[in-house]
C-alpha cells in the first residue's frame, strides 16, 4: 500500500531497492538497475537479477543475427 506522499513517485525506478513478491517466493531489497544493448540500443529497467537475463538473452540474440547472416549470406 502507497501513502499519498508516495503516489508522485514512479515505483519502478532505477536506483530503488524495492521487496519483490513472485511466483518464487519474496526478494527483499533488490535494486532497480537500467541495462542497455550496445549494439541495437534496447534498454532494460528491473532488479538485477532480470537484468542479467536480459544481456544474456540480447547477446545470444544478437550473436544468432550474425550467424543467419553469414550462414545466408547478406543483401
Amino acid at each position: 500500500m502507497w501513502d499519498e506522499d508516495e503516489l508522485d513517485q514512479a515505483p519502478i525506478e532505477e536506483g530503488n531497492i524495492v521487496d519483490i513478491i513472485s511466483h518464487d517466493g519474496i526478494k527483499k531489497g533488490s535494486e532497480i538497475v537500467r541495462v542497455h544493448c550496445f549494439v541495437c540500443g534496447e534498454s532494460f529497467v528491473g532488479p538485477k537479477d532480470r537484468a542479467g537475463i536480459f544481456i544474456k538473452g540480447h547477446t545470444e540474440f544478437h550473436l544468432w543475427e550474425i550467424t543467419l547472416h553469414e550462414t545466408l549470406g547478406g543483401l
